[in-house]
């Protein structure tokens, strides 16, 4: 075996060693990702359940109570009322100011939105929505 067979081996190995380590790297890092998420989608869960079982009267005062555990992340819970605005529908945040539930289209649509940023600074968002009737 001449030194030039033995240095293309090398060379060889070094890449295929380089490519394993970075698929690692990527797993974990997805991985991670995943948890978070299926944490957010929890939290959103369990909000649109507390919607669900909630009187229809006591929506205008509404505010996310859920909380999201992702450790060393910022979080925040958002949630919306859909209402008429000309032809368009605006998202107007709850607990509402501005509006009363009677003013709230029949059903109404709830969008709640989970928002968190990583620990390297990307920011992700679930969102999910349900109908509510009077």
């Amino acid at each position: 075996m001449t030194l030039i067979e033995v240095m293309l081996a090398v060379a060889v190995l070094a890449f295929s060693f380089s490519v394993v380590y970075g698929s690692l790297i990527s797993i974990y890092v997805l991985g991670r990702t995943n948890e978070d998420r299926v944490r957010a989608v929890t939290a959103a869960t369990s909000l649109v359940e507390e919607v669900q079982a909630m009187d229809i009267s006591k929506l205008g005062d509404f505010t996310p109570t859920t909380s999201v555990e992702l450790p060393g992340h910022e979080s925040w819970i958002t949630a919306d009322v859909m209402v008429p605005s000309g032809d368009d529908m605006v998202a107007a945040s709850l607990p509402l100011e501005e509006l009363s539930v009677a003013d709230l289209p029949n059903p109404v649509e709830i969008r709640l939105t989970v928002n968190w940023v990583d620990k390297d600074g990307r920011g992700y968002q679930y969102r999910v929505s349900t109908k509510r009737g009077r």
